[in-house]
């Protein structure tokens, strides 16, 4: 699953830097020039505009887990309550069983990076270029949201949490420009989601063996 996670987030990221190309905002990939840069000390040793730019990667990266953290906080919390959402964790579940802190955070990564790369970078500049900024958020949050559907029903929890996370990453993006924010948050709200998800699996898998033996026992008395 990791290798195939590996080429297929590979060719979408791939996919990304082309676009981009064409969406001509090579610069959003990292962070947005700062059109006014901090003033640093004329002693300081490193140049303003680094300055400000390493300033912000730092600001976006604490932002970024904070905010991405909460979210974790949220749907860990509404899914075991919801129907839908049991259902999509056991689904999903069956999928990503014994997976460690790290391969959990590689998976994240992966997606996090290729996915807002095409979605953020790429996608949004070329659709707010034909229509407004405010639409291009709106679009390309649509269209991020219904690519995470599945074949059931209870796949659209799934997809509204995925439109909803769609438009706030991409105001963020618009708002403070560059990949590193919207990244940042959707590593985090992966890395967690993942590994809760996991963990879940190997209760699942639990209770059907107890369950197992408990339905062999019943059986042997009769």
């Amino acid at each position: 699953m990791i290798r195939l996670a590996t080429i297929f987030y590979a060719c979408m990221l791939a996919m990304a830097v082309v676009l981009s190309w064409f969406a001509g905002a090579p610069s959003d990939w990292i962070v947005l020039a700062t059109s006014a840069p901090l003033d640093a000390p004329t002693w300081f040793p490193i140049p303003p505009k680094t300055w400000a730019t390493g300033f912000r990667l730092l600001v976006d990266t604490g932002v970024g887990f904070l905010v991405g953290l909460g979210i974790v906080l949220v749907t860990q919390g509404i899914y075991p309550k919801l129907k839908w959402g049991q259902k999509l964790t056991q689904d999903f579940a069956h999928v990503f069983q014994k997976l460690s802190w790290g391969q959990a955070f590689y998976l994240a990564l992966l997606s996090g990076v290729a996915e807002e790369a095409l979605f953020r970078v790429a996608l949004q500049p070329l659709v707010t270029r034909w229509t407004t900024p405010i639409l291009g958020v709106f679009f390309v949050g649509l269209i991020f949201g219904l690519v995470h559907s599945g074949p059931k029903k209870h796949y659209l929890i799934w997809t509204l949490f995925a439109i909803l996370f769609g438009w706030l990453a991409g105001g963020l993006y618009a708002w403070r420009g560059g990949l590193w924010l919207p990244a940042v948050i959707h590593i985090t709200v992966n890395t967690f989601n993942l590994k809760w998800i996991a963990d879940k699996a190997g209760t699942l898998y639990a209770h059907s063996m107890i369950r197992t033996v408990e339905v062999g026992e019943e059986l042997h008395r009769v």
